[in-house]
């Protein structure tokens, strides 16, 4: 299995075949998160931020004002001194930790796999 990946400020990577997955990423300073099932809002934020960017965004928010079904989520992340303070720990489960790639539990971004075959194996 092979796959390209592009690397640019605001863009799209293939994956196999005839399936293409559209991942736009962008930098929000908002301190309200979108609501999950307003998919109005989660559109118009995406149109906010792409409609400029040119490249194949105009399609891609056309395609995007077609569906009923996106998938919009946080990606966030914690900065601390150290894991741990007295008997208090910071802990995630696997199983729930979500993917730029694919939301689910099958990713693991530190073993090579199907959904993550450009990770290096852990020896």
């Amino acid at each position: 299995m092979s796959a390209t990946l592009s690397l640019a400020d605001k863009g799209r990577f293939a994956l196999r075949g005839d399936r293409t997955l559209l991942v736009l990423i962008f930098v929000d300073d908002r301190q309200s998160p979108v609501p999950a099932h307003d998919h109005c809002l989660m559109k118009g934020v995406l149109h906010a931020e792409f409609d400029n960017v040119g490249w194949e965004c105009p399609q891609i928010l056309a395609a995007l004002d077609r569906c009923d079904d996106i998938y919009f989520d946080d990606v966030s992340q914690i900065r601390m001194d150290g894991w741990t303070k007295e008997a208090l720990a910071l802990a995630f489960m696997r199983s729930r930790l979500r993917s730029l790639r694919q939301p689910g539990p099958r990713f693991h971004p530190c073993r090579r796999n199907e959904l993550s075959p450009m990770c290096p194996v852990r020896t």
